[in-house]
């Protein structure tokens, strides 16, 4: 707005030299070469400035004066370099006679055709439209001619006709040409409001624009005046009314602003924003004071990408990016539209591995720097959802750091701090939370797409990750979580319907699942969890229940969203106790859960180890003995055991957990576990007897085969 005001300027001095030039060369007005030096003259001993004007030059005086200058020049200051302050292909004013007899220049119309105004601020930072540095601005003022003068002049219409305007600051590196300038300028003639209609193009893109100064005068003398200002693109629609003061320069009023695309308009400014569903439309309705290098605003109301905020704050211009501080209050935020989590990422619950490399982009955090406090009713990210918050953000060089003061989350409460780093080449986010009473389920829904846990509790964690894409970031992920869950369930598996259908007998909480799926009720969960590279391990887990306690240990992995755990339940069933070794594999949409034959037979503590130490009084870990023979897997342990033949060179592929290794091998230790296939084997005979015959170890201690297993069981591990 200030360099506008200063071009208008410049047109009416250069309309007052002409005015003048004519007055004083109305005696000689048959030699236009004397009129040409008189008005060159008149423009010098005013601003320092030389004018040259090299076209044809004509008058008419009757009825009124027509006055006409062609190929006008006016230069810069001296010793500044660069093209000519104005530059223009014709001058053309008609004034009425009778005025410049009482000493005032009443003009119908004035005409610039093709005008260019190149405005240059210097390595030193020196304006080159500014008179004052030319001395021309002290001889104006002498007297308080320069006030009269906008008094003493009258233009009914001024007409721009292709002009242009280019704006260089060497100090900041800044060009810019507004081109194809085409203005109308009409002046009331009582109220001397001045008013412009017409349009100009900037960057290839058309803006249409409607002002009204209510006293120019003022603005010419560097005073304050109202001003209503309109401009209308496909861009934008905005208007302005309020004060404009050139003195300071300032200007102070409301703004009401609808702009269809701001990621369209950021991109014409300059400023490329990350590509996603985001940055659309904004209307802002605001009160501010903006003066050359700050905006300043207050009772403001937004409606960014459908969510109502409102703000008051500062932004600073004068840095590399804008600086912003400010105080926000929205209903809902909604991050799916800038952190790519509006398909769901942050919720998938598909069980299945991220297949799809999903880029994030943190490169808006590089748009501004700045310090914002944020309260806010509602966060959505995914599935996710968190409730009514209080908020800290300092923005700065593409780095947040963000604190939550306070935050309602799955009916408890939240504190933390996030850190989302998208200054590096690969971004680095990292998190502090503690959450207490809060459905864990839940969050683990939303946030992991994990649905087979629920409870209520309290969770703790200092993670990190690094990445451009959700499963780089998963990868990555390492960092401690402490789970404190109570009165909840694990749902897919019914820990009581296992063990009545392995023993036969009624567990009490049997068949108690929960909306008809298999589910195991708990009273209590605790667990610290080690990240590493997006596998989570855990070596303390605890789950307690009314009828059993179950200590588990293994992993997690988070990016293929499968899990590899091990566990030692004791489950209690009238006045017995029993605990069968399981396994749970696969994805943990639905994994499977199975008895765990390696640790039964094999462990320190397995079945054929306490055989062993009851006859010979010694004890083996046989599953580590076999894998130090070259066995790679429980899969491989326990096709062995059963008398497959297991490649054990060192440069095989790892054998698949779900597809044991075939064929038959002659190996004594084999021979010994499987036997012949008349008899069942010798592990078989071992455990229950042959069939035909009652015996084996289950024999021994139980009985017969109907139930020797049975009894076994039971007396191994009363």
């Amino acid at each position: 707005m200030q360099t506008a005001l200063k071009i208008i300027g410049i047109l009416v001095l250069v309309l007052i030299f002409v005015i003048g030039g004519a007055i004083v060369a109305l005696p000689y007005f048959f030699s236009t070469d004397l009129v040409k030096s008189k008005v060159a003259e008149l423009v010098e001993s005013q601003t320092g400035r030389k004018l040259d004007i090299r076209g044809d030059t004509s008058f008419k005086l009757f009825p009124n004066i027509a006055v006409s200058l062609g190929n006008i020049t006016l230069s810069n200051p001296p010793g500044m370099d660069g093209e000519p302050l104005v530059r223009m292909s014709s001058l053309r004013a008609n004034l009425k006679l009778m005025p410049l007899l009482t000493g005032k220049a009443v003009i119908d119309s004035l005409s610039l055709v093709k005008p260019q105004f190149n405005l240059l601020v210097d390595k030193r930072g020196l304006r080159n439209w500014d008179f004052a540095q030319s001395g021309g601005a002290s001889r104006a003022d002498n007297g308080g001619r320069n006030d009269q003068s906008g008094s003493a002049l009258t233009v009914g219409t001024l007409t721009i006709k292709d002009g242009s305007v280019h704006f260089i600051n060497k100090q900041s590196a800044i060009d810019e040409e507004l081109q194809t300038i085409n203005f109308v300028l009409t002046q009331h003639k009582t109220r001397r409001s001045l008013k412009a209609d017409g349009y100009l193009r900037w960057r290839n893109e058309k803006f249409s624009l409607t002002s009204t100064i209510d006293d120019p005068d003022a603005l010419l003398a560097g005073k304050a005046s109202n001003l209503l200002f309109r401009v209308n693109s496909r861009l934008t629609n905005s208007r302005f009314e309020g004060l404009l003061d050139p003195a300071q320069p300032l200007i102070e009023g409301k703004i009401v602003s609808d702009t269809p695309s701001v990621q369209r308009f950021a991109a014409f400014l300059g400023h490329d924003l990350p590509s996603n569903e985001g940055f659309g439309k904004l209307k802002i309705s605001s009160t501010l004071t903006a003066k050359e290098d700050s905006v300043e605003f207050a009772t403001s109301q937004f409606l960014f990408d459908n969510m109502d905020l409102s703000a008051r704050g500062r932004v600073d211009l004068s840095k590399e990016r804008p600086n912003i501080t400010a105080h926000l209050r929205a209903d809902r935020i909604n991050l799916n539209l800038y952190l790519g989590g509006a398909n769901g990422t942050a919720g998938s619950s598909t069980g299945q591995s991220d297949t799809a490399d999903t880029p994030v982009d943190l490169s808006a955090l590089k748009a501004i720097d700045g310090h914002f406090t944020l309260k806010a009713d509602e966060i959505l990210y995914g599935k996710a959802r968190l409730g009514a918050g209080d908020y800290e953000v300092t923005l700065k060089e593409g780095r947040a750091n963000a604190s939550i003061n306070q935050l309602s989350l799955y009916r408890g409460t939240a504190t933390g701090k996030l850190v989302l780093d998208g200054s590096r080449a690969t971004y680095v986010i990292g998190a502090k939370f503690n959450l207490k009473n809060v459905l864990t389920g839940a969050i683990l829904r939303d946030f992991a797409g994990f649905d087979k846990l629920a409870g209520k509790g309290s969770l703790s964690g200092d993670l990190s990750m690094r990445g451009n894409s959700v499963k780089a970031l998963k990868s990555s992920l390492k960092g401690t979580t402490k789970i404190n869950l109570s009165k909840g369930r694990i749902e897919g598996f019914d820990l009581a319907k296992y063990v009545e259908n392995f023993t036969g007998n009624k567990i009490p909480g049997s068949g108690e699942g929960y909306e008809g799926k298999p589910t195991t009720a708990y009273d209590k969960m605790t667990a610290l969890i080690q990240i590493n590279k997006g596998v989570a391990r855990n070596k303390d887990f605890l789950l307690k229940g009314r009828f059993f306690r179950v200590r588990a240990a293994g992993t997690v992995d988070i990016p293929g969203q499968s899990l590899r755990l091990r566990m030692a339940p004791k489950l209690f069933s009238g006045d017995w106790k029993f605990a069968p070794p399981l396994r749970a594999t696969g994805p943990w949409s639905n994994p499977n859960v199975e008895f765990d034959t390696v640790a039964f037979l094999g462990g320190s503590n397995g079945v054929l180890n306490t055989v062993r130490g009851l006859l010979a009084g010694d004890r083996v870990d046989l599953g580590s003995v076999l894998k130090n023979r070259g066995l790679q897997s429980d899969a491989e342990i326990e096709a062995y055991l059963s008398g497959k033949k297991i490649d054990t060179s060192k440069d095989r592929r790892p054998a698949n957990e779900s597809e044991p290794a075939g064929g038959v091998t002659d190996s004594p230790l084999a021979k010994l576990l499987s036997g012949g296939k008349k008899n069942g084997g010798a592990l078989g005979q071992l455990l229950g007897g042959n069939k035909n015959k009652n015996g084996g170890l289950g024999g021994l201690l139980g009985g017969n085969k109907k139930n020797g297993t049975e009894n076994l069981l039971k007396n191994l591990f009363q």
